[in-house]
């Protein structure tokens, strides 16, 4: 990711309450103990034949590894409201679930996908709710697009996000490496350089890709990234 293009899409001013209703794509990456789960949420919208995205990302960590004296940054963000403590030593599953939950009552959520691993429970849970969460695999078929459409939508200012601090963190951290095809993956560098919320967002993109949307004119808005 060119790091100045996505500074260039922040918007502080970004609230995900004003968009109540709006029409999204919600993305899981579960976690056990020393992972982060990420929760991404990416509203999308079609204006003159191409695809628009806000995004906004949610992150928890047992309380165990934010107070670890060798995680000073998880609770430099814990205490700013950007990290969200979920269970003592591990990842309390039901408070993922209920969040979950909430979202989709809050948002219209076209559709909800995850990485399958350690999602089982999450995901059982879910569809007894009533919920029908999608499995997004990963592998190069499916992550290089979505790579490469946010890149794109980065760069050509079709993105729009909300500064927030640590996943800002996680989008630098990714490594890219392409394959004899061009195709690429995301990956990091080292264990302790996370990028879960850089997967998420990439899952939400590459489904909201394939998403059925209403197709507008930017003479209906007041610019192309204004969503309505």
């Amino acid at each position: 990711m060119n790091m100045h293009d996505w500074e260039q899409c922040g918007d502080e001013t970004l609230n995900i309450d004003d968009f109540q209703g709006k029409k999204c794509i919600i993305s899981f990456d579960m976690a056990e103990t020393t992972d982060v789960m990420a929760i991404g949420i990416v509203f999308f919208e079609e204006v003159d034949g191409k695809r628009y995205y806000t995004s906004f990302s949610r992150f928890y960590l047992p309380e165990a590894q934010i107070e670890d004296h060798k995680n000073t940054h998880y609770m430099g963000w814990y205490k700013d409201g950007l990290l969200f403590s979920c269970g003592e030593k591990e990842i309390d599953n039901e408070q993922i679930q209920n969040d979950l939950i909430d979202l989709h009552k809050r948002f219209d959520v076209a559709e909800c996908d995850y990485d399958p691993w350690h999602a089982h429970d999450v995901v059982s849970h879910l569809e007894k709710s009533g919920l029908q969460p999608v499995q997004f695999l990963q592998r190069t078929q499916y992550l290089s697009p979505a790579m490469k459409e946010v890149t794109g939508a980065v760069s050509g200012g079709r993105f729009r996000h909300d500064k927030n601090k640590m996943m800002d963190w996680m989008i630098g951290n990714v490594m890219v490496k392409a394959d004899a095809k061009g195709e690429i993956f995301p990956r990091k560098e080292k264990a302790e350089f996370k990028i879960d919320g850089a997967v998420t967002l990439i899952m939400g993109v590459g489904r909201a890709m394939m998403a059925p949307v209403k197709k507008r004119s930017v003479y209906e808005t007041r610019g192309p990234r204004v969503l309505g």
